[in-house]
């Protein structure tokens, strides 16, 4: 039997943001920017890769009116066309999730955009897609924070 693929990224998403070796990129405009050093996989061109930004000041959504002080990001990467899209994104709030966004891989797919010159996605995308190529596992990413 298979699962919705929606199902499946939704439910690894907790345990692949969870407990990952956490480098520092430095501060950006709001927040300190880090990406997980055990967390990106290459294959056949496409990477992924987990970011995430601890913010400075309570970060208000703007439809749902909540408030988040961490988003954890996982990236998904088109190595040949240097774009990149959101696959998954947990927002926190004092270690505690209030939201998780998931997206299957043909619709994550489907919104890649151009990555911004010099920025932080840029670093991870070339991190990332300079890795050696090999099949990606399923529940293969971040283990621990």
């Amino acid at each position: 039997m298979r699962l919705p693929i929606l199902f499946v990224s939704a439910a690894l998403l907790p345990a692949l943001s969870v407990g990952a070796s956490w480098v520092s990129m430095g501060n950006g405009e709001d927040a300190e920017v880090f990406y997980a050093a055990d967390g990106m996989q290459h294959f056949n061109g496409i990477a992924t890769a987990w970011m995430r930004e601890s913010f400075f000041q309570p970060q208000t959504a703007k439809k749902q009116g909540y408030q988040f002080d961490q988003v954890k990001v996982r990236r998904l990467f088109d190595c040949a066309e240097g774009t990149a899209g959101v696959m998954q994104a947990a927002m926190l709030s004092h270690g505690e999730q209030v939201d998780m966004l998931a997206f299957p891989y043909d619709l994550a797919k489907q919104t890649l955009q151009p990555v911004p010159a010099n920025s932080f996605v840029q670093q991870v995308m070339n991190m990332a897609c300079a890795r050696p190529e090999a099949p990606f596992v399923r529940n293969g990413g971040p283990s621990g924070d």
